[in-house]
């Protein structure tokens, strides 16, 4: 997935470059309106443009006549030609979504703001539909299209370009445009209220004592980093990690994640802040093949990862069969289709794990897809019943609670092809 979100916001634009835009906008079909710099719009009567296009000549003379026009929008729906609209207000959520449609993010014309990301596309009949995260919108509502200033005086900017032709259709529900993408770490207020009423000073006396030993752990780990051999397998775990290519730099932080928990020293590391200098050195590294330039972005990342990886570079069946479908080429059927690396590499998983263990099922459960690869257990679970879509996987016995995991085979044509 192309990583877009550290592109710098340009914080200059002229009014020569938004007329130029916005009769641009308008000869594509749109029906373009002027902006104040407040995003309100700029003509009293702009709400003929939810059923009549503008027209070049009048964008031209209103932004001659009126000095507060200063931006550009476009009414969405019907009037130009179903476009609609997917404003994500947070960051975050919007690479939640991203992550798990990988081709859309790529391809969707994409507008980053001040704050978050507009994700435009084609499609009938969609109604505005508000989530904690931002909007969906369409029929009827506008949004701000670039180079207009924000109120904040930076500038709106296309950082996944329009296309020459009409902008893919898409279905908002399969896009995931329909659904709030905000994190939900919430604790059942019920059990937080009993653990509180019942067992708040055991519960502070025993957290109080698993920090110290935490941190007293912590920085003798930290202290060994400073040792020469363990210096050179940190350098080495930067060296393999860092990101080679602008689009994958999200799933090199798992992978680099990984590769220190493999180091035992770092592996009982319980609270990633004291390895934040060797992220900061991991960044820099990298650098040059990152978009997101910004290290906040980088530390959030690893230090959401570190805690939720289970299986450090190493041994046993699952990590041999990873580090086999990690030096391996994704099978072809899956690069047919499928661009985003977690999901070629879960489909080399499954080859590899199919060789290991010959003509029998593997065993592999979503919670352990999802670890392995680093997503949330839903994209792994949809991203598994789309190889059996595809008529590459099999389920051949589902996992149950007792913790059994499901059993799968791999039958794609490409199973004893030569590596």
């Amino acid at each position: 997935m192309t990583e877009l979100a550290a592109i710098v916001v340009p914080t200059k634009t002229s009014k020569a470059a938004v007329v130029r835009a916005a009769v641009a906008y308008a000869e594509r079909g749109w029906s373009v309106l002027p902006l104040r710099d407040d995003k309100r719009p700029a003509i009293a009567a702009w709400k003929m443009l939810q059923t009549t296009p503008t027209r070049p000549d009048d964008l031209r003379g209103w932004f001659e006549r009126l000095r507060q026009a200063v931006g550009v929008g476009v009414v969405l729906g019907t009037v130009s030609g179903h476009l609609a609209a997917r404003d994500f207000d947070d960051e975050g959520a919007y690479w939640r979504w991203a992550e798990s449609h990988a081709d859309l993010a790529a391809t969707l014309p994409t507008v980053r703001t001040a704050r978050g990301f507009h994700v435009y596309f084609r499609a009938e009949s969609v109604k505005t539909l508000r989530f904690d995260d931002g909007e969906l919108r369409g029929e009827r509502a506008y949004m701000v299209l670039p180079p207009s200033p924000h109120p904040t005086g930076q500038v709106y900017e296309w950082i996944v370009p329009l296309p020459e032709g009409n902008l893919p259709e898409v279905e908002p529900d399969a896009a995931g445009f329909a659904r709030d993408w905000v994190e939900d770490e919430a604790v059942s207020p019920c059990a937080t209220e009993s653990t509180e009423s019942t067992e708040r000073t055991e519960t502070t006396e025993r957290t109080e004592t698993t920090e110290k030993t935490e941190d007293t752990k912590d920085t003798e780990a930290i202290v060994e980093v400073l040792s020469g051999e363990i210096r050179a397998k940190i350098d080495d775990a930067i060296r393999r990690t860092v990101p080679q290519g602008f689009g994958n730099r999200n799933f090199q932080v798992f992978k680099f994640c990984r590769a220190l928990q493999a180091i035992p020293e770092l592996r009982r590391v319980k609270k990633p802040r004291v390895l934040k200098p060797i992220v900061r050195e991991w960044h820099q590294r990298g650098l040059a093949n990152m978009l997101t330039r910004d290290f906040g972005m980088t530390w959030a990342d690893f230090a959401y990862a570190w805690p939720r990886v289970r299986f450090p570079e190493g041994d046993d069946t699952l990590r041999r069969a990873l580090e086999a479908a990690e030096a391996a080429t994704p099978p072809a059927w899956a690069r047919e289709d499928y661009t985003d690396p977690r999901m070629l590499l879960l489909a080399s998983l499954c080859r590899e794990l199919q060789r290991i263990v010959g003509d029998a099922p593997f065993f592999l459960s979503v919670r352990t897809a999802r670890d392995l690869i680093g997503v949330d257990q839903g994209t792994a679970n949809r991203w598994l019943h789309a190889f059996v879509a595809d008529g590459a996987l099999r389920e051949v016995r589902k996992g149950d609670r007792s913790g059994r995991a499901t059993r799968w085979r791999y039958i794609a044509d490409d199973l004893h092809v030569s590596k």
